[in-house]
């Protein structure tokens, strides 16, 4: 089942984060609740200044991807029952830049890799999607996704947190 959350973007002491509460439809009390989830995630913060919201969903499901052992990237793709892959797939989030952004991966079926591509996390923002030209292996084993992403995004990246955990 989907959850609606409400997503706050701030910039506490000159550093990007972001928070999400469940959406009530209250805006006052949804817009409280982001203060104060925001102020227990840093409580000695000197300047916490907000910087855009965004409606969401997650699922009750956590929204994880479970990886086997021995998963590579081409795993991650999801076949239809037609036998049609998405080529698209969702698995994180970062701040690029000290902007807020979704980590996709584009497959590449014909070439056999892996692109990475940023979405802006903030509607209207200022900055588009960023798209990285590295081609990687689709037999790249999923736990190596973290460092090889780290490798790709460079020093501009920061908090880089995936939706991958063991399947257990």
């Amino acid at each position: 089942m989907e959850n609606k959350v409400f997503v706050g973007f701030f910039i506490i002491d000159g550093h990007p984060d972001s928070v999400e509460v469940p959406l009530t439809g209250n805006g006052e009390k949804d817009r409280a609740a982001l203060a104060a989830a925001i102020r227990a995630r840093h409580p000695n913060a000197k300047d916490i200044i907000p910087n855009g919201t965004r409606f969401g969903t997650t699922s009750d499901t956590t929204g994880f991807i479970e990886a086997t052992p021995g998963m590579v990237l081409r795993n991650l793709f999801v076949m239809d029952n037609v036998g049609n892959i998405d080529p698209l797939r969702s698995i994180g989030r970062v701040f690029f830049s000290g902007a807020p952004y979704d980590v996709q991966l584009n497959l590449l079926r014909a070439l056999g890799a892996v692109t990475v591509t940023l979405k802006p996390r903030v509607s209207g923002a200022n900055h588009g999607s960023i798209r990285f030209s590295n081609l990687l292996n689709s037999q790249t084993l999923v736990d190596d996704l973290h460092r090889i992403l780290s490798e790709v995004l460079g020093r501009d990246a920061r908090e880089l947190v995936l939706d991958i955990r063991e399947k257990k």
